[in-house]
């Protein structure tokens, strides 16, 4: 990742490179959604879970890095837009909550995958709210956000690896539609946009995009 156009050359935002890049978000989570639907997902095993998740952040990372179109679509969106997209997790740590409620998923991970994606997506719709454009606090404040974010994302994976390590047999369930889109889809995406977050928190001097 970089700061501006010192690594990556300047490109004008473009409408149809922006539609492409979203759309093919959109394609990505058809896939996992149709494959998680039929069963495939299961010849998956829980302990690779962590390779698709790594492998997509690393993808939408080394796009910002070397795609000029990608790096200035990111580059050139508001914080808050990028601290809005979070408000996704409420949605995920209800289905987290479901799933537990009928014992398809740990009690433990339950407890610190859900509630962590609560905090964060309620908090990701309210903090943009009290940090507009010229708050005295907004550069802080929304790094303060993404550091947590980016926290907890660690800490919900984390929690998933350990237990898939010691062959927690009600993992398996994860690879099943539709808590599938979450690991498969939703979790690779948030942890790229948290760690591109925080590089324009650390690195650039406007945060509004303009």
């Amino acid at each position: 990742m970089t700061a501006g156009p010192a690594l990556v050359a300047p490109a004008p935002l473009d409408a149809g490179a922006r539609n492409r890049f979203f759309g093919a978000l959109l394609l990505w989570g058809a896939v996992v959604a149709v494959l998680s639907a039929a069963g495939l997902t299961r010849a998956i095993s829980p302990r690779l879970i962590p390779v698709p998740i790594a492998g997509g952040m690393l993808a939408l990372l080394l796009a910002y890095r070397f795609s000029p179109r990608v790096h200035a679509l990111l580059r050139h969106t508001d914080i808050r837009h990028l601290t809005w997209f979070n408000g996704w997790r409420i949605l995920a740590a209800l289905a987290f909550f479901a799933a537990g409620a009928r014992g398809l998923l740990p009690e433990v991970f339950v407890q610190r995958a859900a509630w962590g994606d609560l905090v964060a997506g309620i908090l990701g719709l309210l903090v943009p709210m009290l940090l507009p454009p010229g708050a005295r606090f907004r550069r802080p404040g929304f790094l303060a956000f993404h550091l947590l974010s980016f926290a907890d994302f660690v800490s919900a994976v984390g929690t998933g690896i350990a237990l898939n390590v010691q062959r927690e047999p009600l993992m398996a369930n994860i690879r099943d539609f539709p808590i599938a889109l979450i690991p498969m889809w939703g979790v690779p995406i948030t942890g790229a946009v948290s760690l591109i977050a925080l590089w324009r928190c650390f690195t650039e001097q406007r945060l509004d995009g303009r």
